[in-house]
Formats: structure tokens, sequence, C-alpha cells
């Protein structure tokens, strides 16, 4: 059994009770003393606190935390600003194209004639 520290010595032992009489109150021939199933608490001293670790490694690991968090959010803005250009770009052209209303009955026709033969080449190349 590993070291354990002295508060929880109490707790094995009344653990390490129960084990021994379930097997004990089991009603079956047992090779072996249940006693046995007591281990010899060892408990190891407590550590003269918790552990520390000097002022100048907790400066530095956050300030590292600040940094990376800083430019994980930098990013992130980055994204958003790009995803947002993106978007404002593609409204500005859907505006700039005229509406089919504002197209003569020709203009209508060569469009309606430009996507076809484009869907056509698309489909066509995959068959």
């Amino acid at each position: 059994m590993p070291p354990f520290p002295p508060s929880a010595a109490e707790r094995v032992a009344e653990l390490s009770e129960q084990r021994a009489a379930l097997v004990r109150d089991l009603g079956v021939r047992v090779v072996g003393d249940p006693e046995d199933l007591r281990p010899l608490p060892r408990p190891v001293a407590d550590p003269a606190g918790p552990p520390m670790v000097s002022s100048e490694l907790a400066t530095a690991m956050v300030e590292r935390t600040i940094q990376t968090l800083h430019e994980q959010h930098a990013a992130e803005i980055e994204a958003k600003d790009r995803r947002l250009a993106r978007m404002g770009r593609r409204l500005e052209r859907q505006r700039a194209r005229p509406s089919a209303q504002d197209l003569s009955g020709r203009e209508l026709l060569r469009l309606t004639a430009g996507r076809a033969r484009r869907r056509l080449r698309r489909h066509g190349a995959s068959d």
C-alpha cells in the first residue's frame, strides 16, 4: 500500500476492517488469514505546506497566460473582421448587379442563356 497522509489513517483502518469482516462473514473456506487484509498503516509526515514556486515563475506563468489569451482574442477579432469584410464585398457585388426588372429583353435573354450554358457545362462535365 502506498504511503498516505496521517489524516487518512483512520479511514484506511476503517475500510480495512470492513473488508476483513466481509471475508470472515462470507461463510466460505478462505485460504489465508482474513486479518491479512488489514494493511499496516504507513502514514507519511505532512509536508511543510503546499508546494511552492518562486514568485518569478508565478509571474512568468501569469504573464504568459494573459499574453496567450490576448493573442487568441486578437485572432478571433481579426477572423470576424475578415468575415465581415467578405460579407460586405459580396453585398456590394450583389447591389452592383442590375436586377432582372432593370434589364431589357435582349439583356435578360443573354443573361439566361449564359447561365444555362454554365449549368450545362458543369453538369455535362460530371457525366
